[in-house]
């Protein structure tokens, strides 16, 4: 008996189905409704962060109830907060923290700040002001902090309480990342050494001028009743030891009055000008 015959499955019918399939999957129309999906999604996400970004810096939660500043010597509370732009109606959230820093920085007193949230509803504000040691004298006055650089214009209220610099020059400027020139680093070991305990010959503030020249070094003049010390260049430290010992011998003989100059510049020789105006301007004393 002859067998049925094996009837055969049509595979090349199931492959053109396949392939007319993916034909269908891959049409530009297909792509289209992806691409507009993908936009959709995306534009409601950002939707609901914007409304959540509203209503979180909107809310009274997050309302500035209280503000705290330190650091402040010169400037007042109020002064800080009108340059930062913050106030107790701003929303703690809203307020952009470097830019906050940018305005502060900005104000001429105030070398560094930071500010920082501190969660539900303060922020804290914390400076550094430049400390002023003397009024540089460049045609125009300007104020140079502990560093030798200069942050601001002086007013007339600076003149009276810190010493004038006159003789340095645009050259001389200490720059950010460089070493100072000698003349400007002389100034500043005057202006330290005057501020550091066991070692105040002049007081800071009675020191009227210093002048600098370049060959002779520094000299200072004082509004106390010695009017000039010629100091020179170098070994401060043991010149203000020396001028020390002056100023007692000189106490002792109340010949304070009588001294116009002292001369510094060498060590091993200080020489004392008496005042022209005194019985004993006649002649120079060697100590």
């Amino acid at each position: 008996m002859q067998g049925k015959k094996r009837i055969r499955a049509n595979r090349y019918r199931k492959k053109a189905a396949v392939q007319k399939q993916n034909r269908l999957f891959n049409l530009p129309f297909v792509h289209f409704l992806k691409i507009t999906a993908g936009v959709f999604l995306t534009f409601i996400i950002s939707i609901s962060l914007i409304f959540a970004h509203d209503m979180l810096t909107q809310c009274d939660y997050f309302k500035v109830t209280k503000i705290r500043i330190e650091g402040t010597e010169r400037l007042s509370n109020d002064t800080i907060l009108c340059q930062a732009g913050i106030s107790k109606e701003n929303n703690i959230l809203s307020a952009s923290l470097p830019m906050t820093r940018v305005r502060l920085v900005a104000h001429p007193w105030i070398a560094e700040a930071e500010v920082i949230r501190e969660l539900p509803s303060g922020i804290s504000i914390k400076i550094i002001e430049h400390k002023p040691l003397a009024i540089l004298d460049m045609g125009r006055l300007f104020l140079i902090n502990e560093y030798g650089e200069i942050f601001k214009e002086a007013d007339e209220s600076d003149l009276n309480s810190m010493p004038i610099v006159k003789g340095l020059e645009y050259s001389d400027l200490n720059i950010a990342g460089e070493s100072r020139s000698t003349t400007l680093d002389a100034v500043m070991n005057i202006l330290k050494l005057n501020t550091k305990t066991g070692n105040v010959i002049f007081d800071l503030f009675s020191i009227k001028q210093i002048k600098v020249d370049r060959e002779i070094g520094l000299t200072l003049h004082s509004k106390g009743p010695i009017k000039t010390v010629r100091i020179g260049f170098n070994d401060y430290f043991n010149k203000y030891q020396r001028l020390k010992d002056v100023f007692c011998y000189l106490d002792k003989q109340s010949r304070f009055k009588a001294i116009d100059s002292i001369d510094l510049i060498q060590t091993n020789r200080i020489v004392i000008r008496p005042d022209k105006t005194s019985s004993s301007a006649n002649k120079k004393k060697g100590v």
